[in-house]
């Protein structure tokens, strides 16, 4: 970002000074390059916007989308995320202030049927799969499972590799 940033303030400067010559050239470039550096700032970032959409439609239809993932997340507030990804700040909306975070449910643990545990940092695809003695891999709970219906495998937390 740093060097794109930078080969741009390059270029801007590099075709003023090409149209601008004289002992205020440089003060003028300096201008237009603090210009150029802080307009990024005060406009959506790529808002994906096709050219001829009128600003007031595109926000009202930003503000519907926000309002439709809302109604379809209660759980995450003020949906903090979704409001920095629609860029709602630029569509004289309010930021909400506090972050909304993912929380994973939490199910029930099935009474019936076969359970095969499985936990990535401790278990052994040699153990037999039951809480105490969880398998390693989702692949060996999938094999110790086959031909047993209603069977449920449980995934531990950590990071399980397919």
């Amino acid at each position: 970002m740093l060097r794109s940033l930078v080969g741009s303030e390059m270029c801007i400067r590099d075709r003023y000074q090409r149209r601008v010559r004289g002992p205020r050239s440089s003060m003028a470039s300096s201008l237009l390059l603090a210009l150029a550096l802080l307009a990024p700032a005060f406009a959506m970032v790529m808002p994906g916007t096709p050219p001829g959409v009128p600003a007031d439609f595109d926000c009202a239809m930003r503000k519907l989308g926000y309002e439709y993932g809302r109604s379809l997340r209660p759980d995450r507030g003020d949906f903090l995320s979704l409001f920095e990804a629609l860029q709602l700040q630029f569509c004289n909306m309010s930021t909400p202030g506090e972050r909304d975070e993912y929380q994973p449910p939490r199910l029930p643990t099935p009474s019936s049927g076969k359970l095969v545990f499985v936990d990535p940092t401790v278990g052994l695809d040699t153990n037999s799969g039951t809480i105490a003695s969880p398998l390693a891999t989702i692949a060996k709970a999938v094999s110790n499972t086959a031909g047993s219906p209603g069977s449920t495998i449980l995934l531990r937390a950590g990071v399980h590799r397919i």
